[in-house]
């Protein structure tokens, strides 16, 4: 499975040159053309090695290996190929949404994060991350399964939010950006109304 993100960026640089060898070059904005048929390419360059350092101090700090490791690689990869693949067909006159593209991505990586979540352990990389469950196991581990199931919802509410209003990018980063801090907050609540029911006994 470690070869897909690989795989995948080679396709990307395919991509990119191939639509820089067809497209007009001439037009002014050549260098705005370039920059955003190659920026992706770069991240995911990036990205497979951060990942493998951020992988590896998890196991240090956890003593196992997390179970959703090569998907959760894959998963990140094929965000930022998708992406790119849009930005390519707008590139090249194709009527692509890219704002609508990202936000269902979004929703997506969401709702398997919602997944991974409950099974991540006490650690300071992944997960949710509050301080009250940093301070007790038993917190991270109800946090943690909360926001699994948080992250699913409101992934799947993402998801609706951007196909309603797909004509509307403006609309879409507020309701992407209210999606956000809502969950972030209702997580911070839940952990510490948890903590301070576990430690009031």
């Amino acid at each position: 499975m470690r070869v897909i993100p690989l795989l995948l960026l080679i396709i990307a640089v395919l991509v990119s040159g191939i639509t820089l060898s067809i497209s007009n070059i001439g037009e002014p904005l050549v260098a705005s053309m370039w920059i955003s048929l190659l920026v992706f390419p770069v991240l995911m360059i990036i990205v497979y090695p951060v990942n493998y350092l951020l992988f590896k101090a998890y196991h240090s700090l956890t003593d196992s290996r997390f179970e959703f490791e090569s998907l959760a690689q894959i998963v990140v990869s094929a965000l930022l190929f998708v992406i790119h693949l849009a930005i390519s067909l707008y590139t090249l006159g194709i009527n692509v949404n890219v704002g609508l593209v990202i936000g269902v991505l979004l929703g997506a990586l969401m709702i398997i994060a919602g997944y991974a979540l409950p099974k991540t352990k006490p650690n300071v990389l992944f997960g949710a991350r509050t301080i009250w469950a940093l301070k007790d196991d038993e917190v991270w581990r109800l946090t943690n399964k909360f926001a699994g199931k948080l992250f699913v919802y409101f992934g799947v509410v993402l998801i609706v939010c951007t196909l309603i209003l797909a004509n509307s990018f403006f609309l879409m980063i507020t309701a992407l950006l209210f999606i956000l801090i809502s969950v972030t907050i209702i997580i911070e609540v839940f952990s510490f109304k948890t903590y301070k029911n576990l430690h009031s006994k």
